[in-house]
């Protein structure tokens, strides 16, 4: 938890993503230093990296090589602005790289073209 206090959250935060996912209770300091050491690594900050906690607090639960696959993924489709990914929609980390792929084979079957299929994901759009 109190890797959580040093990037901004309060007391009644805390309480609001622990009732939310009281998952976050059992979790070691390790593991939360972790997400936030790896967002920080792609230069959020630590107001980012509190919103995208704050609004998606399963966001803690995925493994670093989950979150490392997504990021590969994006990468190799060329995308590289995460923050703007991540802040707009904090739960397109919950996303599975093979989602990735599926979504982007039904944009393309619903006439879209690759570029667009991009800026969509870039903006944190994949529904």
């Amino acid at each position: 938890m109190e890797e959580l206090y040093s990037i901004g959250f309060d007391d009644q935060e805390l309480i609001d993503i622990i009732n939310c996912n009281p998952e976050i209770r059992h979790m070691d300091n390790n593991e939360i230093n972790e997400f936030i050491k790896l967002f920080q690594a792609l230069n959020f900050n630590d107001e980012e990296i509190k919103s995208i906690i704050y609004a998606n607090p399963y966001a803690l639960n995925r493994s670093m090589d989950d979150i490392e696959r997504l990021l590969l993924k994006f990468s190799l489709l060329g995308i590289s602005n995460f923050k703007d990914m991540f802040v707009n929609n904090p739960f397109m980390i919950d996303k599975d790289d093979y989602e990735v792929d599926e979504f982007i084979v039904n944009q393309e079957l619903l006439g879209k073209d690759v570029d667009e299929i991009l800026d969509d994901l870039s903006k944190g759009i994949i529904d």
